[in-house]
């Protein structure tokens, strides 16, 4: 009897055994026992990253238990969903919450890793010694040159921000400050030189200004060139150099001068529509439509062209060419905002035509992605296929936003899943993932429209010029913080 006893306690601890590892199998791989319809269901799973470390998450009203809130680099993985639509809201006390109507799939992880947080209310900290400001203009060793207006007078100060004073280095009464889509203040690489754009009754004019000696000199003066010159930029190579467009010639020159004399400039190319520089190469766009590429200085030097099929050049509108490398780069028509696009990973020669009524555009730091916009839409092309959810294709445009009143301070977030723009007097930031919709927050509404917008990307600032009075700094800053890194560090 006692053996007999012994063999169904064995075979019971057996089958409870079996029973439980089945259980832990079914539970692991994503199965989950349905009250309601009395069956096994495969679930699915989500995961989300957000920039700040620690958050709270309810699915469909329902807070999840603090264990399943582990963390990994931001990332959360919430496994055991059930398949279907779930609303989901992701919340920090201080912050905006995020929400989203998600559909889950069996087996399958539903990802949102670019869910960016915003705060409530967003402290302002006034930049000092901006009083009367209008624009900045960042240096690459961390300086600003800031345009300051006094009734007709304009000034340059230079503006290290963690100061209190600013030294002024140039300043007119009979020229206004202006600058067009091609051209804006250009600090030298060295950051001792600016190029400043101004604009008289006679046309453009452009001050090359010293910041030690802050000694100016008129580009149009020194060259001896009367006929009007267009987008001066520095050459990254040579110290003191820098090239301008001259009735469709392009001219490299030495802005020293040598015993009060300068040289004259030198001919790069002819039949010059627009030209850019990029490391070491200069791109151009010719007269013809065409674009080259060159790794030389000289009128004598090779050029490689890139694009076979011509663009139609409209001889009466200025262009502007804007390169990421040899194989992404964009061109616009800036009287009619034509925007072409050249990307190799879908055409190996030509250029597609987007829109007209561009304003400006800007290439995502990986060149994955370009941000575009008119006066009342903001669009993102997309260079390269994008894999990660969601998933879009390469040489698709997607619509991020479309208002009725216009657009200005357009541009990237850091992590080139958001947009930054104003909208009015308000500062708004929107995301690109339409899924159910976009978030759109509001991050500080102002007195006045700012005339400008400048993110710092690594130190989480977010410059804002807009003036509240003259005798108040015209600049503040805000603190956006980013995604953190593994282990929240």
């Amino acid at each position: 009897m006692i053996h007999r006893h012994r063999t169904l306690l064995f075979l019971f601890f057996v089958l409870t055994f079996f029973i439980s590892a089945s259980s832990v199998l079914f539970y692991a791989y994503g199965y989950r026992f349905s009250l309601e319809r009395g069956i096994f269901i495969y679930t699915g799973s989500l995961s989300l990253k957000t920039n700040i470390e620690t958050v709270n998450i309810s699915i469909d009203g329902v807070t999840l238990p603090e264990k399943r809130l582990g963390l990994l680099n931001n990332t959360i993985q919430i496994s055991g969903v059930n398949p279907g639509e779930h609303m989901v809201e992701v919340s920090v006390p201080g912050y905006k919450p995020w929400t989203k109507k998600i559909v889950i799939q069996s087996g399958i992880t539903t990802e949102f890793w670019n869910i960016f947080l915003t705060e409530e209310n967003y402290e302002r900290t006034p930049v000092p010694a901006t009083e009367q400001a209008i624009k900045m203009f960042p240096a690459p060793n961390g300086l600003f040159a800031t345009v300051k207006k006094n009734e007709t007078r304009y000034s340059i100060d230079v503006l290290d921000t963690g100061a209190t004073e600013s030294m002024e280095v140039f300043s007119t009464s009979e020229a206004v400050f202006l600058p067009t889509l091609e051209t804006n203040i250009e600090w030298s690489p060295e950051s001792h030189k600016l190029i400043i754009p101004l604009t008289k009754d006679t046309g453009p004019i452009y001050a090359i200004t010293d910041i030690k000696t802050k000694q100016s000199y008129f580009l149009n003066e020194i060259t001896t060139i009367t006929t009007p010159i267009s987008a001066p930029r520095w050459d990254a190579t040579t110290k003191n150099f820098l090239f301008f467009l001259n009735q469709g010639n392009l001219y490299r020159f030495n802005t020293n001068e040598s015993k009060g004399i300068f040289s004259p400039a030198e001919l790069v190319r002819s039949q010059v529509s627009a030209y850019e520089l990029s490391g070491n190469k200069l791109y151009y766009l010719s007269a013809e439509g065409f674009i080259y590429e060159t790794n030389g200085r000289g009128e004598s030097e090779a050029s490689k062209r890139i694009t076979t099929t011509p663009v139609t050049i409209n001889v009466a509108s200025p262009y502007s060419l804007i390169v990421y490398d040899e194989t992404r780069l964009a061109v616009i028509e800036e009287y009619a905002g034509r925007l072409f696009v050249f990307n190799k990973n879908v055409s190996s020669d030509t250029l597609r035509e987007l829109g007209s009524d561009i304003k400006s555009l800007q290439y995502s730091d990986d060149g994955k992605k370009l941000l575009f916009y008119t006066d009342n839409e903001i669009s993102v092309y997309f260079n390269q296929d994008w894999p990660a959810q969601p998933a879009r294709d390469k040489d698709s445009v997607i619509q991020v936003a479309r208002f009725s009143i216009p657009i200005k301070n357009v541009q990237w977030t850091e992590d080139y899943e958001h947009v930054l723009f104003s909208l009015g007097k308000t500062i708004k930031m929107i995301e690109l993932d339409n899924r159910d919709r976009r978030g759109l927050s509001d991050l500080v509404t102002l007195e006045n429209e700012p005339t400008q917008m400048l993110a710092r990307f690594g130190t989480d600032i977010l410059y804002v010029v807009s003036a509240v009075s003259s005798d108040t700094p015209a600049v503040f800053s805000i603190t956006l913080p980013q995604y953190t890194t593994l282990f929240g560090l």
